[in-house]
């Protein structure tokens, strides 16, 4: 049947159906701590945006910007889901969150904790600070280091929200977080390369304070809970694991291996 001519507005749509084969491979899943694979992620994204392509397409800008966040939002994941796979006080807290019964035939039992984060975002301070006190059990607080650097990364999870949502064109509460009022016009999102660098600093702090202070609450925890003993021949199998979510070795800074660093919890325990 012949269309209307009136209806002849743009071409006619065509059939093109997808297969999510022709987009996906094997994950790579060699082991390596959140914050090194965070690093090796972000140290290649950022080699994509030269100032001169930066200044030639401000799509790139956008989309380099989207993979910033992207590449933190992982990190957020892996460490959580990590920290709830190795520490049994995290475990007993989240024991009441809601699990997809598909995340078990998906993930297998040794990860199914990853079912906790298929349906929700990470781009946020306060879905972040919402999710480390669900499920891990610990605030961030206020006036804290960790939560002035989620305050910052809110802010490129705004820019993130108008270059995913909005083609650029940030919205009344983006410009409103960014502090840029009505005075300014509406406002579209513009990645220089000295921007996206800054971007790439503030993502680098974020995971950073993150990592330490997550990392320093659990262990002062454990030793609170009498997780940990004293005796490195019974400690070993609990705390190497989680030492070795947690340390950078890209960083190459304080003890080098977990037997150091339980070695200088000697004061505490």
């Amino acid at each position: 049947m012949s269309e209307p001519g009136w209806l002849c507005v743009c071409e006619p749509e065509s059939t093109a159906p997808l297969s999510g084969g022709d987009f996906s491979s094997e994950l790579d899943d060699t082991p390596s701590s959140p914050i090194d694979d965070y690093y090796s992620y972000v140290e290649h994204l950022l080699t994509l945006g030269s100032e001169e392509a930066l200044a030639a397409s401000a799509t790139l800008g956008r989309l380099l910007l989207l993979g910033l966040v992207s590449g933190v939002e992982s990190y957020f994941r892996s460490i959580m889901s990590g920290t709830l796979r190795l520490c049994p006080i995290a475990r007993r807290n989240a024991s009441e969150q809601m699990l997809p019964f598909g995340a078990i035939d998906y993930y297998g039992s040794e990860r199914a904790e990853l079912g906790l984060f298929d349906t929700s975002s990470l781009a946020g301070a306060t879905e972040i600070r919402k999710r480390t006190a669900n499920l891990l059990g610990i605030s961030v607080e206020r006036g804290t280091s960790v939560f002035a650097a989620l305050e910052e990364f809110d802010k490129i999870c705004h820019l993130r929200h108008a270059a995913v949502h909005a083609r650029g064109t940030l919205g009344r509460g983006n410009a409103s977080a960014l502090s840029l009022g009505a005075a300014e016009g509406r406002q579209t999102l513009h990645v220089t390369f000295g921007g996206l660098q800054h971007a790439g600093v503030v993502c680098h702090s974020t995971v950073r304070a993150y990592n330490r202070a997550i990392y320093r609450r659990l262990i002062e925890r454990w030793i609170g809970s009498q997780v940990l003993t004293g005796s490195w021949v019974t400690d070993r199998a609990m705390f190497k694991p989680i030492f070795e979510l947690f340390q950078s070795r890209r960083d190459n800074v304080g003890p080098n291996n977990a037997y150091q660093a339980y070695r200088s919890l000697a004061g505490l325990l």
